[in-house]
């Protein structure tokens, strides 16, 4: 098996991901559904819904994937290692900049707005906001910690690279891991945990596309291997749910056990999308999520926005709280919204000749 047929499927990793995501912040099962115990198919549900967070976590996994080959395209169309001084380190950043700020900016300034019409307004945090960088000032009022950092990985990427260039040997991409693991310690019962302890997943697939560049070839130990990652990644996140439940958000228990399950689960998830590609109807649901993957940032923003504005309208009483069909109306807003916003980024692009 070829190592591209693998990493040809993370646009349908990156369309599970933020339907997790999108499931993990509804109040399915918090407003709704929440006093159903007995029926088997809910607590499946409930089940998922506990772990769902993890969609970020794939995120930040095809993320680092995707800044490596990114990289390593800048690398090989300079001719130069040299080039990783300033002017390659703004082209890159350059290119990220022109995919994020076309679709945030119009949102941001939209979400400011409406903050602005439920008198939730702060100037600093809408400077913070603007400039994606709320979350790092420790006061709130940011849009999602992720926004923050993703810049930050964004930024750390081109020395990773450099480090993955020069430290090629497995023990010694083991000791880097281990390191970007290490730096999460300090940051232990920290607001900023939340971002620090994603650092080896990201590190993680930025090795991992590294892995798949330098070796064309997927063996069955390869795929024992992260069918393994897998497997011992959930178990180590039942582990922990069942004896650490007290201390795991505080430690980042919650979020480590995705460093082994995410790479593992989304080769799992290639292979499997391999072998079943050409049945019709799986075929249908690996298109559809493959294109909702295109649409991840927009989704992402837009579903923080609309489930916001649901809770705005439950807290003042414009809305009843238990009102089903509304809320699922509001949840099925959330695709022609990103599209819209989607349009609105293109117009800017062409608008700014970017």
């Amino acid at each position: 098996m070829k190592s591209n047929e693998i990493l040809k499927f993370r646009s349908l990793w990156m369309g599970i991901a933020i339907l997790m995501v999108v499931y993990f912040h509804s109040y399915f099962f918090i407003t709704f559904f929440k006093d159903i115990h007995s029926n088997i198919f809910v607590s499946v549900l409930k089940e998922l819904k506990t772990f769902s967070y993890g969609g970020t976590d794939i995120f930040l996994f095809a993320s680092g994937i995707g800044c490596w080959f990114s990289l390593n395209k800048l690398i090989k169309e300079s001719n130069s290692q040299n080039s990783m001084a300033a002017d390659f380190y703004f082209t890159f950043i350059t290119k990220r900049f022109n995919r994020i700020i076309p679709v945030y900016l119009p949102f941001c300034i939209i979400w400011l707005l409406y903050k602005f019409l439920f008198n939730d307004f702060y100037f600093t945090s809408a400077i913070g906001n603007l400039l994606s960088i709320q979350d790092f000032t420790g006061n709130g009022k940011s849009i999602n910690w992720y926004i923050s950092a993703m810049w930050l990985f964004y930024l750390l990427s081109p020395y990773f690279y450099s480090l993955l260039s020069k430290y090629s040997k497995k023990y010694q991409i083991l000791l880097l891991i281990f390191t970007s693991f290490l730096f999460s310690i300090p940051f232990i019962k920290s607001n900023f945990l939340i971002t620090f302890s994603r650092l080896p997943i990201f590190f993680i697939g930025m090795v991992t596309a590294k892995y798949f560049s330098e070796n064309s070839e997927f063996s069955y130990k390869n795929s024992l291997f992260f069918i393994f990652l897998f497997v011992a990644g959930l178990f180590f996140l039942e582990l922990v749910k069942a004896k650490f439940k007290g201390i795991a958000l505080k430690t980042g228990l919650l979020w480590y056990p995705f460093i082994f399950a995410v790479p593992g689960g989304c080769i799992t998830l290639s292979l499997i999308a391999r072998y079943f590609d050409n049945f019709f109807i799986f075929n249908k649901l690996n298109r559809f999520f493959s294109w909702l993957g295109n649409y991840t940032f927009e989704v992402f923003l837009t579903h923080l926005f609309l489930f916001d504005l649901y809770e705005k309208l439950v807290t003042k009483n414009i809305i009843a709280a238990d009102n089903l069909m509304i809320y699922i109306f509001i949840v099925f807003l959330i695709i022609p919204f990103s599209i819209l916003l989607s349009l609105v980024s293109k117009c800017i692009k062409k608008l700014l000749k970017i």
